[in-house]
């Protein structure tokens, strides 16, 4: 995914991708839970970057009360700090990243940094998922 970065530190909202085939939404990153059109067989999923919450690794993998689907750990694999935002890109495993926008002040709290533990979540209406098999588009 190439990455361009506005003038004055502003971070341009980019999507991570993930590819699907069958109906349980197994991508390279694991299972995900999103929207998926009637009768398709293979999907592309995207999950915009401002979707995408970094939570420390020490909480609880299932949070009481909460409307996150879909969470994943992974480790901080670049970081590019504007004036206001940082945008992360996390490796989810070899094959696989997702990207997130946080503010400064997240990413100073979270003490974020190049190889750093994190799990990132997002709900299921977050992740847009688009038919690719023929049968379903029609």
């Amino acid at each position: 995914m190439n990455t361009v970065v506005p003038p004055a530190g502003r971070q341009k909202r980019t999507d991570s991708t993930f590819v699907s085939r069958g109906h349980d939404s197994g991508t390279d990153a694991g299972p995900i839970v999103a929207l998926v059109p009637e009768g398709a067989r293979e999907v592309r999923i995207t999950v915009r970057s401002d979707s995408v919450i970094l939570t420390a690794p020490s909480q609880p993998s299932e949070p009481p009360e909460t409307s996150l689907r879909n969470r994943f750990s992974g480790t901080i694999e670049r970081l590019e700090s504007g004036d206001a935002i940082t945008r992360v890109t996390i490796r989810l495993d070899d094959d696989c990243t997702v990207q997130a926008l946080v503010t400064k002040t997240s990413a100073d709290r979270l003490e974020l940094e190049d190889g750093k533990r994190i799990l990132a979540a997002f709900k299921a209406t977050a992740a847009r998922a688009i038919a690719l098999d023929a049968d379903a588009r029609e």
